[in-house]
C-alpha cells in the first residue's frame, strides 16, 4: 500500500494495519542517511516525499500509538497477527500505553510541529489527555465516527473558512492557499512563539486599544504589530526599522517621532502607537481601503501605486497580488494568520507562556529630567524592569523639561511610589548630573575639523559643540589655537 497525505492515510478504521506497517518499515529506514534526490527509491511512498525525513519514524511510531490507544485497547479494527512480525515492537506499544507520561509525551510532541494534525490538537487532545491520566476506561467507547471526522484533512479548510468569516473588521476574508499557509505557519510552526506573544498582549494590547478607540480606528488593526515585530518594542530590521511598528528614521521623524542618540521613540510603545495611527489613517485616506493601506505601510505608497496602474486601476488587494513587490504579497495573509491564531489560540491548544508573563502597567508623565537608575533606586525596582518597559531612551535618562515632557512606563504597582518620590528623584538626578557633568577646554590644531574633534570625545555631536561655544554667529567655523568649551560625562 502506498500512503500519503491524502485523508484516508488518517482514517483510523482503513490504516492501522497499513500504518504499523509503515513503522516497521521506517525501523530499517532509519538506519540510512536520508536523501532528498527523487531518484532514489524506498519501500514506502511516504517516505520519498521531500517534506520529510528519517525523523518521521519517531512521527509515525507517536501515530500508532494514538490510534493503538482508541482501537487495540477496544479490541476492534486490529487482528492480533498483525503484531506477530515484530514483538518488540509490541511490547514497546504496550509499555508505551501502559504509562501516562510517555504516551502524553509522544502525543505533545507529534501534534505541536505536524500540520496535518491540526484537527486532532484542537479536537480532542485535551480531553484524551484528561481521560487518560485519569485512567478513564470510557476513552476506548469514543464514538469511531468522532474520531474520523477530527481526523478527516477535509475538515481543515471549511474549518478554518468557517473561523474566517466575520474575524476581521477590516475588510473581508476570501480563503485560499496563501491565507491557509499563514494560519498554519503561526499554529503550527510557530506555536512557542505565538504563546509568547499572548503573554506580551496583556502589556500591549490595552495600550493600543485605548489609541485606536481614542483616534475612531479599527481594534484588528492592533495585530499589525504582531508581524512587524513579534510584540517585541526592540525589535530591529537589517534595513534599520525599530520598535512595535518597525518604523523607518526617516518614516518616524515624519510622523513627529523623535529619533537621536538619547531618545527614540520609534521604541516607545505609546508614541510608536500614535505614530503608527497617524501614517495609517494617512494611507487609508489615500486607498480608501484597508487591504491596501497595510500594504502600502509595508512597501511604501509608492508601490501600492505602481501595482495599481499595473493592474488597470483596480483598487482591490487581490487584484494587485501578482505585481506587488513579493514581499508585500504575503503581507496582508500573514496579518490574517496573525489575527487567527492570537483569536483561536484556545482551539489549538496554544496557551499562555508562563515563563514571558509580563506585568500591567501604566503611563505616567515627566516634566523633569530623570535617569533610570535614580528611579529604580527611589521605589525599589529593578533596572532591568525600567529598562524593558522603557527601551526608548538609550542612554537611561530621560530629558525631560517644562517645555517638553516625556512619558515613562511602569508597572501598575510602583506608579503610586513614583508620584509619592517624585520630588526626590528630581533632585537625586540634578545632583548626579552636576557630578557626572564637566567642562574641559580643547585647543584647536592646524587642520582640525568639529567632527575630528567630536571623535575624541564619544557621546558629543557637533550641535552640542557649536551650541556650547556660540559658533553659529561665525558661520560654524573655527581656526587653529581657538579654544573650545567641550560638555563630556
Amino acid at each position: 500500500t502506498q500512503f500519503d497525505r491524502a485523508s484516508n492515510f488518517f482514517k483510523p478504521k482503513n490504516c492501522i494495519k497499513g500504518i504499523f506497517f509503515v513503522t516497521l518499515q521506517s525501523r530499517k529506514l532509519g538506519q540510512r542517511t536520508y536523501r532528498k534526490s527523487k531518484k532514489k527509491s524506498y519501500p514506502c511512498n511516504f517516505f520519498a516525499s521531500n517534506q520529510y525525513n528519517t525523523s518521521m519514524t519517531h512521527k509515525i511510531l507517536s501515530l500508532t500509538v494514538f490510534c493503538f490507544c482508541f482501537s487495540a485497547l477496544g479490541a476492534q479494527d486490529i487482528e492480533s497477527d498483525v503484531f506477530d512480525t515484530d514483538t518488540l515492537s509490541m511490547d514497546i506499544i504496550k509499555s508505551l500505553t501502559q504509562e501516562t507520561e510517555p504516551v502524553t509525551s509522544l502525543l505533545t510532541d507529534i501534534l505541536e510541529d505536524t500540520a496535518v494534525f491540526v484537527p486532532l490538537q484542537e479536537a480532542f487532545l485535551t480531553k484524551y489527555l484528561t481521560l487518560l491520566q485519569k485512567k478513564d476506561t470510557g476513552i476506548i467507547n469514543i464514538a469511531e465516527q468522532e474520531i474520523d471526522s477530527m481526523l478527516d484533512i477535509a475538515d481543515l479548510d471549511s474549518m478554518y473558512q468557517a473561523r474566517l468569516k466575520g474575524l476581521c473588521s477590516l475588510f473581508h476574508i476570501p480563503y485560499n492557499k496563501k491565507i491557509k499557509s499563514f494560519i498554519e505557519v503561526y499554529t503550527v510552526k510557530k506555536r512557542q512563539q505565538v504563546s509568547v506573544m499572548l503573554s506580551l498582549s496583556k502589556v500591549y494590547f490595552p495600550i493600543f486599544e485605548e489609541l485606536l478607540k481614542k483616534n475612531n480606528m479599527p481594534e484588528d488593526i492592533k495585530y499589525l504589530s504582531v508581524i512587524e515585530s513579534a510584540l517585541n518594542p526592540r525589535a530591529g530590521s537589517n534595513k534599520g526599522a525599530m520598535g512595535l511598528w518597525q518604523f523607518m528614521p526617516y518614516t518616524g521623524k515624519m510622523c513627529y517621532l523623535e529619533v537621536n542618540g538619547i531618545v527614540d521613540q520609534r521604541l516607545d510603545p505609546v508614541k510608536s502607537t500614535e505614530a503608527a495611527i497617524v501614517y495609517l489613517k494617512q494611507l487609508y485616506n489615500i486607498y480608501g481601503d484597508w487591504a491596501l493601506s497595510l500594504a502600502a505601510y509595508n512597501c511604501g505608497p509608492g508601490n501600492v501605486n505602481k501595482a495599481i496602474r499595473r493592474a488597470n486601476g483596480k483598487k482591490d488587494y487581490w487584484v494587485i497580488y501578482n505585481y506587488l513587490p513579493r514581499e508585500t504579497r504575503g503581507y496582508v495573509p500573514a496579518f490574517i494568520g496573525a489575527l487567527y491564531a492570537m483569536t483561536y489560540h484556545n482551539e489549538h491548544n496554544i496557551i499562555f507562556d508562563e515563563t514571558e508573563q509580563p506585568d500591567l502597567t501604566d503611563v505616567v508623565t515627566v516634566r523633569h529630567p530623570l535617569t533610570l537608575s535614580c528611579i529604580a533606586n527611589q521605589i525599589n525596582i529593578p533596572l532591568k524592569t525600567l529598562q524593558d518597559f522603557n527601551p526608548q531612551y538609550k542612554k537611561g535618562f530621560i530629558p525631560a523639561s517644562a517645555q517638553k515632557s516625556y512619558t515613562l512606563c511602569l508597572p501598575v504597582q510602583y506608579v503610586p511610589l513614583f508620584a509619592e518620590n517624585s520630588d526626590a528623584m528630581y533632585e537625586q538626578t540634578k545632583r548626579q548630573q552636576l557630578e557626572l557633568t564637566k567642562i574641559v577646554y580643547y585647543t584647536v590644531k592646524p587642520g582640525d575639523t568639529l567632527a575630528s574633534i567630536c571623535r575624541r570625545y564619544p557621546g558629543i555631536s557637533v550641535s552640542e559643540v557649536i551650541a556650547l561655544n556660540n559658533l553659529k554667529n561665525s558661520g560654524n567655523t573655527i581656526y587653529a589655537n581657538q579654544v573650545l568649551k567641550i560638555k563630556i560625562e
